[in-house]
């Protein structure tokens, strides 16, 4: 959005504005602008596929993942935005990928934690449905930088008795996982089917295996309230498995 999908120079503002204004029409839940007023802005945010005109001066993001950011760059922008999110609903997959967004900005492109705290605030409200805050909480570890981010923000990961770092635990298990046996699949006609623990939950993601990796870098300073969680974790999702001996009830160990 800063550069108005290197539009030039002399448009850059007037493609900043139509994408700000789009991009809070998506905040309130609408899917396009009317625009009327023909413009080379406009006529430049046309040809470069940011946007798509769905009938005679209405405009939409070309792409959903167009809309995303431009909701998370506008919450970046101006966290007031947030006001006009439905908060009190469980988060859409219309809102989650841009919240998710804005929580990454916040992270990566400071350096203190004080923006992602208070967007993490923003989300925590009291009529404030839960899986907002969690959505802006699993961007430190969806990021790529996600080591980095984990100890740059370690203060506040760990603060109030681990208090989000007890979240993110918590929330990889939720959403970061999916059984074993789905992931699997054994459906093999020549070999017995191996049925596995329902509660053995395979991570999808990498997630867990890099905040296990930052909580053994710092595990001298976990408060002891953040353990149960972190013992929950590692034994459902890093367990062993056993691989099944053909003609046999015995199995043999390996790492899944």
């Amino acid at each position: 959005m800063a550069t108005g999908d290197n539009a030039p120079p002399l448009e850059i503002r007037a493609c900043q504005r139509i994408l700000a204004s789009l991009g809070d029409q998506a905040l309130a839940g609408q899917e396009f602008l009317d625009l009327p007023e023909d413009s080379k802005a406009r006529t430049h945010l046309l040809r470069s596929l940011s946007l798509r005109e769905l009938k005679r001066d209405q405009l939409a993001f070309y792409h959903d993942a167009l809309r995303d950011w431009a909701i998370a760059s506008r919450i970046n922008e101006d966290p007031a935005t947030i006001s006009s999110l439905p908060l009190s609903k469980p988060v859409s997959s219309r809102y989650a990928r841009g919240v998710e967004i804005a929580a990454r900005m916040a992270l990566e492109r400071q350096d203190n934690s004080a923006k992602w705290s208070a967007l993490v605030s923003a989300l925590s409200i009291a009529e404030a449905h839960s899986s907002w805050r969690r959505q802006a909480i699993l961007a430190v570890i969806r990021s790529e930088l996600a080591l980095t981010l984990l100890e740059a923000n370690h203060d506040l990961l760990l603060a109030n008795g681990g208090e989000i770092f007890r979240e993110l635990c918590t929330a990889i298990m939720s959403v970061e996982t999916i059984p074993t046996n789905d992931l699997l699949q054994l459906n093999e006609t020549d070999k017995p089917k191996l049925s596995l623990p329902g509660t053995l939950r395979s991570n999808i993601t990498g997630s867990a295996l890099r905040l296990l990796r930052w909580t053994v870098s710092c595990a001298r300073e976990i408060p002891l309230v953040v353990i149960p969680p972190v013992v929950d974790l590692v034994g459902r999702t890093f367990q062993h498995v056993q691989k099944y001996e053909r003609g046999s009830n015995r199995f043999s160990a390996s790492k899944l």
